[in-house]
């Protein structure tokens, strides 16, 4: 299920290298006001989250680095436990008015959420849209190589060795079942390499429209 969240500021202002990390204080927030011992086990350890997400900063962003006045966040999870924690934790909020971000001295308070079931998937091939950035490391090479650590379908063998593994990973930490044997690879259609700030400095991604081939269930997760 995916949930979009739009807040709303009195103003604009500009991007200070740290927005990103604002969306994640108010994910955190939000799984701390839901269930505390949930919120202990899903941050005191370094591991996969059960959800993905992605912030939108506004038109103006991408050329001007202008935030808002109007910006929204995209959380999506295949994972039920996570799901009811993010919405029971949005009502807590709401409830005790702490439903906004503050990014430098503009508090965007959250005006609207809605929320969406997934298409359920049938086909082996399926087209797929970023919405934001897409990040893949590769686990075979060193976290401290930029160049090797962050990988995109521009070195497609590599990215694609990489996504399987990942894939694995999230899988089975996520469903606490054995991922499947079978293919599992990208197709780019259009792609765009870019690098943007991220949690501790700058990562490597891409974005555009590609072609994901796999099982449908895989597909679907």
């Amino acid at each position: 299920m995916r949930f979009k969240l739009y807040f709303e500021g009195r103003e604009s202002c500009y991007d200070d290298g740290k927005t990103r990390e604002r969306f994640i204080s108010f994910l955190k927030k939000t799984f701390e006001h839901s269930d505390f011992e949930y919120y202990k086990a899903l941050y005191t350890k370094k591991s996969w989250k059960p959800y993905v997400f992605s912030p939108f900063f506004g038109k103006d962003f991408a050329k001007y680095g202008k935030i808002g006045p109007r910006i929204s966040m995209i959380f999506s999870s295949g994972d039920k436990e996570a799901l009811i924690n993010f919405w029971n934790g949005i009502f807590k909020l709401k409830q005790i008015k702490e439903d906004y971000i503050r990014i430098q001295d503009i508090t965007f308070f959250l005006i609207q959420t809605n929320h969406f079931q997934p298409e359920k998937i049938k086909e082996r091939k399926v087209l797929f849209e970023t919405v934001g950035v897409c990040v893949m490391t590769d686990p075979t090479q060193p976290a401290n190589n930029f160049d090797l650590w962050y990988v995109t379908p521009n070195d497609l063998e590599r990215f694609n060795r990489a996504f399987y593994e990942r894939t694995k990973e999230r899988y089975e930490f996520i469903k606490g079942a054995k991922f499947p044997e079978s293919e599992l690879y990208l197709e780019p259609c259009e792609i765009k390499e870019v690098v943007v700030d991220g949690v501790g400095g700058k990562v490597k991604g891409f974005k555009g429209k590609f072609y994901i081939v796999g099982e449908p269930e895989i597909l679907q997760f």
